[in-house]
């Protein structure tokens, strides 16, 4: 771990991106430490370009492709999703008034869970599905940096106190009104998440 990197981690981050899957807003107050997560020079910009580029992995190439399949959706509702997909999402409780939750479980691939959280009547418009990675999987975001999966410039936001170990995400904005994030656990950099947000009020 390089020493810019654990200054970066020790950084007082007063209002923080909340987890993938819990909402898709940003807390008021919110601070993003945006810096280059290196200081090798900034790599391709391929992740601002549209849904995420490929890569030379297999094992990340699978789950690149599940989310440009999830990007590039006509509406992220829960029925499309879970055609995409390939299973039915069932309806998670929640509070009168509050956004709709649906969730389902992967059997294969790099994704264990998959979350689709949409509006509710009279709510703002904006739809959020998260990928959730199975524990096992093995991919990090130096690596998705240096294939420029993840572009160097991109904003990152770091929780020191979510899950176990905190998260840092990573943000792309496709354009379209709408944006990828890419959340790791911070102990071990593994990925946890990959999330499509799209809304009226993302450019």
């Amino acid at each position: 771990m390089t020493h810019e990197y654990s200054r970066r981690m020790r950084c007082n981050v007063r209002g923080l991106l909340v987890a993938i899957g819990a909402a898709a807003s940003l807390a008021s107050g919110a601070c993003a430490c945006t810096q280059h997560p290196s200081s090798e020079a900034p790599g391709p910009s391929a992740a601002a370009k549209g849904t995420p580029p490929m890569s030379n992995d297999p094992t990340l190439a699978s789950a690149l492709k599940l989310v440009q399949r999830i990007a590039g959706l006509p509406a992220l509702t829960h029925e499309e999703v879970g055609r995409a997909l390939g299973v039915q999402l069932q309806q998670l409780p929640t509070e009168p008034g509050s956004r709709l939750e649906y969730e389902g479980a992967l059997v294969s691939g790099p994704f264990v869970r998959v979350e689709v959280h949409e509006p509710s009547a009279g709510q703002a418009g904006f739809w959020l599905v998260a990928l959730y990675a199975r524990p096992e999987l093995d991919v990090k975001f130096d690596g998705m940096l240096q294939s420029g999966v993840i572009d160097r410039d991109a904003p990152m936001q770091v929780e020191p106190n979510g899950p176990p170990g905190g998260s840092i995400t990573f943000e792309a904005a496709p354009g379209n009104h709408q944006k990828i994030l890419y959340q790791f656990r911070g102990d071990d950099h593994r990925l946890r998440a990959i999330a499509v947000h799209r809304g009226a009020g993302i450019p």
